[in-house]
């Protein structure tokens, strides 16, 4: 289980989640093994199926972000499709059978967070919250009552928000890494 929370600012996006990994109910923590992580211009988080997080982290390349295109058209026409390319050339498909199969991600790049799912969909919300993750339900509420305005309070409240989760879930815990994108466009 995991928990993520991701909060959007004007010109910032937060993302922050556990370090804990749990397999067949058991704790694991590994140096190097990290949940939120930047590549290349993207910051991406992962919960759900291990296998698709390695295979995006490892395996993937992500397109270089457009600064022409509309970030919505960018995340559907080009950065989706090559995520979906990694995860087919390497194996990953998730069995349909399983209701618990799949991942939820949050992808950030020039400062704007994407929620994405399996299903090679996205979301985004205006309030600017976001959670994955089994521990990030309980994590999204705590980001909300606090609603951040500025990239210090959002990360301390991003760190909060995970350690709350972490007090009441079992299989969310360990170190708490947050990372901060900031965007180069001014909107």
């Amino acid at each position: 289980m995991t928990a993520i929370v991701g909060i959007q600012l004007k010109n910032a996006a937060v993302i922050a989640g556990d370090s804990r990994i749990t397999y067949n109910d058991k704790p694991y923590a590994a140096k190097g093994i990290e949940k939120v992580i930047t590549k290349d211009e993207y910051v991406i988080a992962f919960a759900g199926d291990d296998q698709a997080a390695n295979i995006a982290q490892y395996l993937w390349q992500p397109p270089k972000v457009s600064r022409v295109m509309d970030s919505d058209k960018f995340m559907m026409s080009k950065v989706l499709p090559s995520l979906r390319k990694a995860m087919i050339d390497n194996g990953y498909v998730p069995d349909p059978a399983d209701r618990d199969a799949g991942f939820d991600a949050l992808v950030a790049f020039d400062g704007i967070i994407y929620e994405i799912s399996h299903y090679y969909s996205f979301s985004r919300d205006d309030g600017g919250f976001y959670a994955i993750g089994g521990g990030g339900n309980l994590a999204l509420g705590a980001v909300a009552m606090v609603a951040p305005k500025t990239i210090k309070d959002a990360e301390e409240v991003a760190i909060k928000a995970i350690q709350i989760s972490a007090n009441y879930n079992t299989t969310v815990g360990g170190e708490t890494q947050v990372t901060v994108q900031r965007s180069r466009n001014v909107r």
